[in-house]
């Protein structure tokens, strides 16, 4: 198993869940990361604070799909929690 040092959570911030990742991360003292797109848009509007706070760099564009591509590229493994019907394309296309 790899030590906590070792561990990098990705995310783009984007929603809820995204958001709860992060958070976790920080409170067990693991690294945070990711890209979020342009202005750091999320589901709540621009959160600079995703910077500062969590490390994650900023997309040229302001769609979803190419941070989320990146930040799949960026991962060993990506977890992909969503009902069923719920399943969106943007969930589609990150898998």
């Amino acid at each position: 198993m790899p030590a906590i040092s070792d561990i990098l959570v990705v995310s783009g911030g984007q929603c809820g869940a995204d958001l709860g990742g992060l958070l976790a991360a920080e409170m067990l003292g693991v690294e945070t990361g990711g890209i979020a797109p342009l202005g750091y848009r999320t589901e709540k509007g621009k959160q600079p604070i995703l910077k500062t706070r969590f490390n994650l760099t900023e997309h040229s564009s302001w769609q979803y799909p190419p941070r989320t591509e990146e930040n799949v590229k960026l991962s060993d493994v990506t977890l992909i929690a969503v009902s069923y019907t719920h399943l969106t394309l943007p969930t589609i296309y990150s898998v």
